[in-house]
């Protein structure tokens, strides 16, 4: 699969040092550039609305370092499952494969290229 048609989507919620870890950890990988990333940043429940902002806050200065980030604000709280469906979903319909993350994972200077390698790999597998 090329690049230009596999997404990375990253969720994320209140938790601003692991979202930074993630993101910062992401954009160190070979060829983070030629992807398109979107961030979606699922809507705060009441209690966790000042960590949901500095969250917020964080990806749009790290939105503006990279012309290949969109960042996607849901305004009401999806919950995990809900926006991680409907995240990929929507992702789904644009690329022909993606690549999840959720906002607590640490990856490797190589992981994308070892993902895009698996997509390729097993994209006509249809018992995978």
């Amino acid at each position: 699969m090329k690049k230009s048609n596999i997404g990375i989507v990253v969720f994320t919620y209140s938790r601003l040092d692991h979202a930074k870890i993630t993101l910062e950890e992401l954009a160190k990988n070979d060829g983070f550039s030629e992807y398109t990333v979107t961030i979606f940043s699922d809507g705060p429940k009441e209690q966790h609305e000042d960590q949901v902002q500095k969250v917020r806050n964080y990806l749009k200065e790290f939105k503006s370092k990279y012309k290949n980030v969109s960042v996607i604000e849901r305004e009401e709280n999806l919950g995990l499952e809900k926006s991680i469906i409907e995240g990929v979903t929507e992702m789904l319909n644009q690329y022909e494969g993606v690549i999840v993350i959720e906002d607590d994972i640490r990856t490797s200077p190589k992981f994308l290229e070892y993902m895009n390698r698996m997509l390729s790999s097993y994209k006509d597998k249809k018992d995978i």
